[in-house]
């Protein structure tokens, strides 16, 4: 029977993945809420006008505060974004902004 030899270069003991940073994370949501999974949610722009340019309706917004308010919360369980302060947002980068604010 074989000995099993473990290196430091062993998936064992690889690092563990960096939890995504608030922005990419924020902009991910947008981007699944608006149908597409396959841009690298990095390369979107802050100046993107949800409506305009994503095509978000109400329904959209309906769900875009439920998934920042359960991003939030899982970062800081005392957090939560309001349907109010979600309504208010009207680009990508008014988004980040809002998540911030409640991560800060």
């Amino acid at each position: 029977m074989r000995k099993l030899r473990l290196s430091s270069k062993s998936p064992v003991f690889a690092k563990p993945a960096q939890p995504e940073r608030y922005d990419v994370a924020t902009k991910r949501i947008i981007l699944e809420i608006a149908g597409d999974d396959t841009t690298d949610p990095s390369t979107l722009g802050e100046s993107l006008k949800l409506r305009d340019n994503l095509q978000y309706g109400d329904n959209e917004y309906v769900l875009l505060q439920i998934r920042l308010d359960e991003y939030v919360k899982s970062c800081n369980k005392d957090a939560s974004v309001t349907p109010a302060e979600v309504n208010a947002c009207t680009t990508v980068g008014s988004c980040v902004d809002l998540v911030k604010k409640h991560l800060s």
